[in-house]
């Protein structure tokens, strides 16, 4: 795992996340890091793509990000999977040890 000075992570097409996730491009970018297309090369429906959220390596930002986590979470617990129009959580983990 790479990141710059600042904590922005500088994966790019190709790289994978996880040996799981293969980086496709970015789809957006901001102050607290990046939102990135993958392919979920384990999934069991063949070239299934998702959006990684990719928070910058700050502490704050880290913090923040599990709160956020946690709403969406919650959301997606009671809305009923896939039925409000807010996104649905597949899963959550750190890049960093």
């Amino acid at each position: 795992f790479r990141d710059d000075n600042e904590g922005h992570f500088l994966g790019g097409p190709g790289y994978v996340i996880r040996d799981r996730y293969r980086l496709i491009r970015d789809v957006g970018k901001g102050t607290f890091g990046r939102v990135v297309q993958c392919q979920d090369m384990l999934s069991k429906q063949h070239n299934r793509n998702v959006a990684i959220k990719i928070v910058r390596k700050c502490k704050r930002y880290h913090e923040a990000a599990k709160i956020e986590a946690d709403i969406l979470f919650d959301v997606n617990e009671r809305g009923g999977r896939g039925h409000t129009h807010v996104a649905l959580l597949l899963d959550r983990f750190s890049l960093h040890n």
